[in-house]
């Protein structure tokens, strides 16, 4: 399911009340296996959707906030702001702004995908990657191993 259609089907749920669940709970559950469901009782609303489908919607939630804070220190360095010592990205400014602007199309490149295949993975492999490289480019020692000309053979 696209996050489009996630969507769509979030708000064109299906709606049953308490005594409805009750009476007729495995048409209840097999309408919950194609889209979410609303059980509604009193003035409380549930609801009720696959598991992989809200595991999924909480992952492609928690990315879409990684990469908001990650574009908004691509933007603070940019403008020379100071980025606090616990900042998660502080790694970015190991990237100067040209690495950066491509750190940045890569990231949005990655979610542009993930929001039409719902495939949240490619976009934190993307993020893990360049936080990678900026670790190995603060890294003294590796930076002094890739420095050191190796003997010709």
């Amino acid at each position: 399911m696209t996050a489009n259609s996630m969507s769509t089907a979030l708000y064109s749920d299906c709606l049953f009340s308490s005594s409805e669940l009750n009476r007729r709970s495995g048409y209840v559950l097999d309408t919950a296996l194609l889209k979410p469901v609303t059980i509604t009782r009193n003035n409380d609303s549930f609801a009720l959707l696959r598991r992989e489908l809200m595991a999924n919607m909480a992952k492609g939630l928690e990315l879409m906030n990684k990469v908001s804070q990650l574009m908004n220190v691509a933007y603070r360095l940019e403008g020379r702001q100071e980025l606090e010592s616990n900042n998660e990205f502080k790694w970015v400014e190991e990237f100067d702004s040209e690495e950066r602007a491509e750190l940045v199309n890569e990231v949005y490149s990655a979610l542009e995908l993930a929001k039409s295949t719902d495939d949240w993975d490619e976009v934190a492999a993307v993020i893990h990657e360049w936080r990678e490289s900026a670790l190995a480019i603060a890294s003294e020692e590796l930076s002094e191993a890739v420095s050191e000309e190796l003997p010709l053979t």
